[in-house]
């Protein structure tokens, strides 16, 4: 209903504004608060008038204008003293804007003050938003100057559901399992009714191994589709109660990392409707996995702790790679108690280890020569992305008795 709308302050404001010279430089801040709510929910949002010069705020005329599908106005309540219900409302839902104004008879007004608070009604769907546009149609002080006005538009919002894959973000070693929960969050009344998702990841990184049940009312989904080698699983469910949950985890996903390696769930809404079968909408989410490779284990040591000339040495090593195949650096050396020559190198080369190797070998034997007295230490150690796997085994060169 369009009410008449009759603008008190506009008389006196031209009229003040004939009599003064100029407008005031200053420019002063009109803002509209930002709300978010519910479907059909209701919120009181402040207008405020801010930073106006001395002689403070005297008069004001504004519009504001919105999206009469996503927001109403119900009601303007009023602002703090010295404005309390505009002298002048005009609300208009059918065009989407509502102007309002009013006035102080005064020889001080505020600099900040909240002037109205409009009564807004959600009216659309989840996930609607609207602009609340503010319009600065007159703004003066108390003597009548008119005050330039800089307006600060706010954001009329009604809250989505949420999808989420709980944890976002997991580390696993190759081989290790884990647990993510497919969640559903901040769904309108009447609560959850349906749902059907698809998630996608590389297979060669991760694999599902099975779709878990969810919460109550949702236990194990109507359908489970799980295609480990092209990379994806699709599941859906329903309930036929007349209410359902607002925060409720779905599903949960058992997935197994295989190889090294980033691997990110991409989780799509194929289909999200309340316990009334009226569709919702939900943002499509990420869940990323990390997968770790085993760390390569390695030991150096020999058959004895002490040696002197002519004894046979005997060097063994071993190796041993539990996750996938890793390209690798390995070197072999021998550090003296020699300070002319610290550190002989009799092995530096790249080598390729096979997944799952576990190998224990004699690599040297050596008739030892006569040698400097004192400890020598052989030093095993193999490198890959990063990572340095070593081991040490020291032993005693003497003299003859």
């Amino acid at each position: 209903m369009l009410f008449v709308f009759v603008f008190a302050a506009t008389a006196l404001l031209s009229a003040a504004a004939a009599a003064t010279a100029t407008a005031t430089a200053t420019a002063a801040d009109v803002t509209i608060e930002s709300a978010t709510v519910e479907r059909g929910g209701f919120a009181y949002v402040n207008v405020t008038i801010e930073n106006v010069p001395p002689p403070g705020l005297g008069a004001y005329s504004l519009l504001v204008s919105y999206d009469p599908a996503v927001v109403s106005v119900e009601e303007v309540y009023p602002g703090d003293p010295p404005f309390g219900t505009p002298a002048a409302v005009n609300i208009d839902n059918e065009a989407g804007e509502i102007r309002f104004n009013d006035y102080i008879a005064a020889e001080e007004g505020p600099g900040n003050v909240t002037v109205v608070r409009l009564g807004l009604r959600a009216v659309g769907s989840p996930g609607d938003e609207s602009v609340l546009d503010v319009t600065v149609l007159e703004v003066a002080d108390v003597s009548g100057a008119l005050v330039t006005a800089t307006a600060h538009d706010g954001v009329f919002r009604i809250i989505m559901p949420t999808v989420a894959l709980e944890p976002t973000s997991v580390v696993l070693h190759e081989g290790e399992t884990a647990t993510l929960n497919v969640t559903v969050h901040d769904v309108p009344e009447p609560g959850l009714g349906a749902y059907s998702f698809e998630i996608a990841y590389d297979p060669s990184v991760v694999v599902v191994e099975e779709v878990l049940g969810g919460e109550e009312p949702f236990g194990e989904p109507a359908a489970v589709n799980v295609n480990n080698t092209a990379g994806w699983v699709a599941f859906n469910d329903f309930i036929t109660n007349d209410t359902g949950p607002r925060d409720v985890t779905v599903a949960s996903l058992r997935i197994k990392a295989l190889a090294a390696g980033s691997c990110t769930l991409n989780l799509t809404v194929r289909e999200l409707s309340d316990a009334g079968a009226e569709a919702l909408r939900a943002a499509d989410v990420d869940a990323v996995v990390t997968v770790l490779a085993l760390p390569v284990n390695v030991s150096i040591w020999t058959d004895k702790d002490t040696y002197g000339v002519g004894d046979l040495q005997r060097v063994f090593v071993s190796v041993r790679n539990p996750g996938g195949e890793k390209e690798v650096n390995v070197v072999v050396k021998l550090l003296t108690p020699l300070p002319w020559y610290p550190a002989i190198t009799l092995v530096n080369r790249t080598a390729t280890l096979p997944a799952g190797l576990d190998v224990t070998v004699r690599l040297f034997a050596f008739r030892l020569p006569r040698l400097p007295p004192g400890t020598y230490t052989w030093v095993f150690r193999i490198t890959y992305d990063g990572t340095v796997a070593e081991d040490r085994a020291s032993w005693t060169f003497v003299r003859e008795a």
